[in-house]
């Protein structure tokens, strides 16, 4: 995929640690632009042996042998080129199928191997389950479960050390989902082979515990936390290797309550997500921003389960910072790994303008003396939203900084980080309001031995830090996470941070109690965790960890695969569960400053909001803890004042954790914290007085109306819109249900039928060509059981489309010349019972063109129902805008939107909305 440049070049890059690369022999990259870097791959660690398997014997649920030779046997037989395959004719045996291996003695056994047969795909294992006994007949909860990725490759599954004698590998889907059929040709043991010597852990709560393996079927470099009990994760355009921009990504979705790893790739935002920034938005859904397709933006859509394509960032960049800002907005800066390096100054999202520069938030102030330079310097910026747009950044870099948003922004020094040295790939939590945690990191990317420090940062006056104690060990690459009482786990990482090794991994996490300011060691995991890693907290108080390495080619750190974390406030003195408060009610959505009433099992007065995680490169600036105390309780029932200010509780999905006396968590309540509550239950258009709208971004909203002359907090009700010339609003299919007929710029016509629930039917097609006509949309002929279509075309013919069906145009009719130029809107306007047209000529006179009710025009004078409509770029028929009215939703080009009401061929008084639509494509 890669050349080296020339070999003068190539000795150079060696000495210096990275080499300078640029697309070869690829057809999926983009044309070459400014090279970019990677470090120089080591050499690969060795892999652990597996046990050797004299005298073991295997038996499986189902097997081939009448066939072929397809006996379990074969699985230890030391050829790959033979395999076990459950039976294959037509009385072939459901999944779950199952192989077991007797080891003949008891022993410590850490792993397994799978190797799939390589002759053809068929039964080729995906999702598993593996678990572990004593004695063949008592088997306890799997070890490990997960999915395999649907390739002929070895496959390999690490769990902590048990004490077994017999493991059994049972397979609960086809890879492929071609049949129900299971196969392996070898599969091999990991582990400590000692005669029988076992060493064995004892019990401790106070040290927390640590759950089965999670295979995945791509290594989770980076990873959101979604509503539903639901992980999403995902790595590069491979599962297991990054490079080039290829344009698409491998994601995984984990379902948290079952188990359940699927598998998709994502190509229709043109994005390979490797290294990207990342964000929630208030609407919680969640923005990835550059990264290896280093201009690129995509927005996933959790409701919907889509990925969309956003507008792209204004340069490109890679292993920067994205962070939600108090205004719903997304700041973003650094980032020289992707696009051309330096000056990487800051840029800002907002939902209806895009990307826009800020050419005063200089990427020049958040630099560490990387001796790479700059190529590094600006790498994983920790940034924090803070109150008024702002944000702060506690570094890597040892200065700190303030940074505003508005305008062109700036950025000022805040100081440094007390006596901390830069700390590259260390990590920052706000575990409390305006106050963070920093940990380890190194003064280099890589190659410098990191530091065990750690610092605590005030920001709630100005921004004072101080030195905390040091952790147990020092850490690189280590993921921080905020946790519901107040503490923060650290986990993973490196004494000296290496790219894509395990070298002195660091095993054991560590908490940090800020009421002491000290440390206390966890127990050990049995993966290592280091570069790529990830964690973040789950809504039942425990903690993901998953991922490492990914590496740039074939290595043997590549962890497809994740464990969760049990932390001791779950747990007992011996290891068993503690009795645990419970939520059983809260609301869904929540404004900032509001109250919210939270009824409890029992009575509770303590509370933690925690804002939900995006995590890649130990980069979480989503996640924040708000603690809350009750104002009042009544019986279960506490009363909750939540803060204000928006930079305190940053708009977006949240987990609300109830605790008690001592500390231990309920399982969460998902809240949305906004200023758009979630769409009502119904159709999605509630009424003919709804404004419906597309922002610049593609997200559909629907306004309903207030019924009195207003319109109530937007409701998300699509995405997806980026493209849309045109759309109207009408009950296409006369079922009652408002419907989308969409007009979009590449010339298609396609009409979405509303569904009773909410939510729209997939697009079904009217046609293409429609890209250079002008068109309205109503019931023209009143004998019509259906509504139809008015359109001229680029020479000024006027058409009208009927719907016969309510699925299908009908052969067009000609209904005259010399529309050109007329923007016609189809409304009752002397409410006779027929729809008219209202022409708006350039000269900003509105004509009206009475209809007789049967496809033509009343013959006379085209009377002038109004003057100065030239201010005027948009216009929508309503009808109960006010009570009993009927009226325009007129958009005037400042922005503001009014409402014009008619009765009669009367206008009445024209009362203002709002303002701020000029960025909208309002439905007409």
């Amino acid at each position: 995929m890669f050349r080296i440049v020339s070999a003068v070049t190539a000795a150079f890059l060696l000495v210096t640690g990275y080499v300078a690369v640029v697309p070869h022999d690829d057809a999926s990259s983009a044309p070459p632009g400014p090279h970019e870097h990677i470090p120089v791959l080591p050499a690969s660690e060795p892999a652990q042996p597996p046990l050797p398997r004299d005298g073991w014997t295997v038996s499986a649920s189902d097997e081939e042998i009448t066939g072929e030779n397809g006996g379990a046997a074969n699985v230890l037989d030391g050829n790959p080129a033979t395999f076990w395959h459950t039976k294959g004719s037509a009385s072939a045996a459901p999944v779950p199928h199952t192989l077991t291996i007797d080891t003949k003695v008891t022993q410590n056994i850490s792993g397994l191997r799978y190797l799939p047969r390589a002759d053809v795909e068929n039964g080729r294992i995906g999702s598993f389950e593996i678990t572990v006994s004593t004695n063949g007949t008592t088997w306890g909860a799997p070890v490990a479960h997960g999915t395999w990725a649907d390739n002929s490759a070895e496959k390999s599954v690490t769990f902590a050390a048990v004490t077994a004698r017999y493991v059994r590998l049972q397979t609960t889907a086809e890879a492929g989902n071609r049949g129900s059929w299971s196969s392996a040709a070898e599969v091999n043991l990991i582990g400590q082979s000692d005669g029988g010597m076992m060493t064995t852990l004892a019990v401790n709560g106070a040290q927390g515990s640590w759950g089965p393996t999670i295979n995945f079927p791509i290594v989770p470099v980076a990873a959101a936390l979604l509503p539903g009990n639901k992980l999403m994760a995902w790595s590069s355009y491979s599962a297991t290797t990054f490079g080039g921009t290829n344009g698409y990504t491998q994601t995984s979705i984990l379902n948290l309550g079952t188990g359940a790893v699927t598998r998709t790739a994502v190509a229709n935002t043109a994005h390979d997500m490797f290294c990207p920034g990342t964000s929630m938005l208030p609407d919680g859904r969640i923005m990835v921003s550059g990264g290896s397709n280093s201009t690129k933006t995509s927005l996933y859509d959790p409701a919907a389960n889509t990925w969309t394509r956003g507008p792209a960032m204004t340069m490109g960049r890679g292993y920067q910072s994205n962070v939600t800002t108090s205004t719903g907005e997304v700041l973003t800066l650094g980032g020289s790994w992707s696009g051309q390096v330096g000056n990487k100054h800051g840029e800002l999202w907002s939902a209806a303008g895009g990307w826009r520069a800020l050419p005063n938030v200089l990427s020049d102030n958040i630099l560490t003396d990387d001796p790479d330079g700059e190529f590094r310097s600006d790498n994983h910026a920790w940034l924090f939203a803070a109150p008024g747009g702002r944000v702060f950044h506690a570094g890597p870099s040892r200065q700190m900084n303030w940074i505003s948003t508005t305008g062109a922004g700036s950025i000022t020094s805040a100081g440094l980080r007390s006596d901390s040295a830069d700390a590259m790939n260390g990590d920052a939590v706000m575990y409390d309001i305006g106050k963070i945690l920093t940990v380890g990191g190194a003064p280099a990317y890589s190659g410098v031995a990191a530091t065990p420090r750690a610092y605590t940062i005030d920001i709630n006056n100005g921004a004072t830090a101080a030195r905390t104690a040091d952790m147990a060990v020092s850490r690189s690459f280590a993921n921080g996470v905020a946790l519901p009482d107040g503490k923060v786990l650290v986990v993973g990482g490196q004494a000296t941070p290496v790219p894509w090794t395990d070298t002195n991994a660091r095993m054991s996490p560590e908490i940090w109690n800020p009421a002491t300011g000290l440390w206390t060691t966890m127990a050990p995991m049995a993966i290592p965790r280091t570069y790529h890693s990830v964690a973040l907290l789950l809504p039942d108080a425990r903690v993901f960890v998953g991922g490492g390495g990914l590496c740039e080619g074939d290595c043997n750190t590549n962890h497809l695969d994740g464990e969760i974390f049990t932390p001791p406030y779950l747990l007992n003195a011996d290891g068993s569960a503690r009795v645990r408060p419970r939520i059983a009610a809260a609301p869904t959505f929540a404004t900032p400053g509001s109250t919210i009433a939270v009824t409890t099992g029992a009575p509770t007065t303590k509370f933690s909001l925690m804002r939900m995680s995006t995590v890649t490169h130990t980069v979480n600036t989503d996640q924040r803890r708000i603690p809350l105390t009750a104002t009042a309780v009544s019986g279960n029932t506490a009363s909750l004042r939540l803060p204000s200010d928006r930079g305190v509780l940053v708009p977006g999905n949240y987990m609300l954790f109830a605790l008690d006396a001592n500390g231990v968590p309920s399982v969460a309540s998902t809240i949305n914290i906004g200023t758009t509550p979630p769409a009502p239950s119904g159709p999605s258009i509630a009424s003919a007085a709804d404004t419906v709208a597309a922002g610049a971004d593609g997200v559909l909203w629907n306004y309903r109306a207030t019924g009195a002359g207003g319109i109530q907090p937007r409701h998300m009700i699509g995405s997806g819109w980026a493209g849309l010339a045109k759309g109207y609003v009408i009950d296409w299919n006369s079922d009652g249900v408002y419907d989308i007929v969409a007009q979009w710029k590449d010339g298609r016509l396609n009409y979405y039928l509303g569904k009773h629930g909410g939510g729209f039917a997939p697009a079904q097609s009217l046609g293409g060509g429609w890209g250079s006509y002008h068109v309205t949309v109503g019931r023209w002929r009143t004998a019509d059981k259906y509504p139809g279509i008015l359109a001229y075309d680029a020479a000024g013919s006027l058409w009208y489309y009927g719907n016969g069906t309510g699925k299908t145009l009908s052969p067009r009719t000609y209904r005259g010349s010399g529309w050109r130029g007329l923007y016609l809107t189809m409304a009752d306007f002397d409410q006779n019972g027929t729809q008219d047209l209202l022409a708006k000529r350039s000269d900003g006179s509105l004509l009206l063109y009475r209809s007789n009710g049967t496809g033509g025009f009343v013959n006379q004078t085209r009377p002038v129902v109004g003057t100065g409509w030239n201010s005027i770029n948009s216009i929508t028929n309503v009808a109960g805008f006010t009570p009993g009215s009927n009226g325009l939703i007129a958009r005037l080009t400042d922005g503001r939107l009014a409402h014009y009401p008619y009765s009669k061929g009367t206008w009445g008084t024209r009362t203002f909305i709002s303002g701020g639509w000029g960025p909208y494509n309002i439905f007409r």
